[in-house]
């Protein structure tokens, strides 16, 4: 009675889904003695067709938003003048629904690609579909672009939940990246990269940029991986973080700024470079604090806020 009594919750709550953890899709099925069951059936990765909207005008000064339901968001050197984009769709089912894995495709699929007069925006969705449906989201920025640059993943899938490869940035002041599910954050930045924000639920690099950053991975066992292009501008400082991981933060070289890093209690802040270079205040091994230079902007580093054993290494 026992058993039966969750196999009716299941059907219930989770009929039509898939189960990432087991990588399956539960459907309605009988028993060789015709009684009515549930069933798991191994996923599959349907490709559907690329859909590929007329290019968009790009204006000095426009934003780009990206707002990804499920699938990777990429971001690549495009035209100039002009923005494009392509969806790859993609279907999650069970090994023997290919038919209603490619209805889904084409008739479940949201996705839009508009002007907003200030920005340009790209969505992806679904409507009546089983969560295994989304599509990949490339991005082809032209190397004038100049705003701000915010890709989101909701990662609302059973696999591979998406990642984000901002690797072109154009000319952006500014680059907001975030994944809500096992989603690593990627960006090649540029020296026009003054404030740059990564939320993410993965590894996070950010190579390239400058000034302001608000990075923080929550992850499990994600490492954080920072390199500064400057540090002189007057936002400069900010903060970065993991709950379970290592952070590297590469500093310019010969800049002015402090920085207070904090390791988890079994694990270490490294900085030869900086021992060397700066005043140090060692409070522990897991906790030491740097004025380099004049000092000015403030870097606060703080790894592991979760408690697993997350280390530090601070260089230039």
């Amino acid at each position: 009675m026992n058993r039966f009594g969750s196999l009716l919750v299941v059907v219930a709550l989770g009929l039509g889904s898939l189960v990432g953890t087991s990588g399956c899709e539960l459907q309605k099925c009988e028993t060789e003695t015709g009684d009515q069951a549930l069933c798991a059936k191994s996923l599959k990765r349907y490709v559907g067709s690329d859909v590929t909207p007329a290019a968009l005008p790009y204006t000095s000064g426009m934003d780009l938003t990206v707002d990804g339901m499920y699938g990777d968001i990429n971001v690549v050197e495009g035209t100039s003048g002009e923005v494009s984009v392509v969806f790859e769709p993609f279907n999650y089912r069970a090994h023997d629904a290919e038919e209603q894995a490619r209805d889904e495709m084409e008739n479940n699929l949201d996705l839009s690609f508009e002007d907003t007069g200030d920005a340009i925006v790209v969505t992806t969705g679904r409507h009546d579909a089983t969560n295994g449906l989304g599509a990949e989201i490339f991005i082809h920025l032209p190397p004038e672009f100049d705003g701000a640059l915010v890709l989101a993943n909701d990662s609302d899938g059973p696999l591979n939940p998406g990642d984000i490869d901002a690797g072109y940035v154009g000319a952006a002041w500014s680059v907001d990246v975030s994944t809500n599910s096992l989603g690593h954050c990627n960006i090649d930045g540029e020296a026009s990269v003054i404030s740059t924000r990564a939320h993410c639920d993965g590894t996070i690099v950010a190579t390239g940029v400058s000034d302001d950053v608000d990075i923080v991975s929550t992850g499990f066992k994600q490492n954080v991986n920072v390199v500064l292009r400057s540090v002189a501008g007057a936002d400069a400082g900010g903060s970065i973080t993991s709950s379970d991981g290592d952070i590297s933060v590469s500093f310019p070289d010969g800049a002015d700024f402090t920085v207070q890093a904090q390791a988890s209690d079994d694990a270490t802040v490294s900085a030869a470079s900086l021992d060397v270079a700066c005043m140090a205040a060692v409070a522990a091994e897991s906790s030491k604090s740097y004025t380099c230079g004049a000092g000015g902007p403030n870097f606060v580093v703080t790894a592991g806020t979760d408690g697993g054993p997350s280390a530090v290494t601070l260089s230039y």
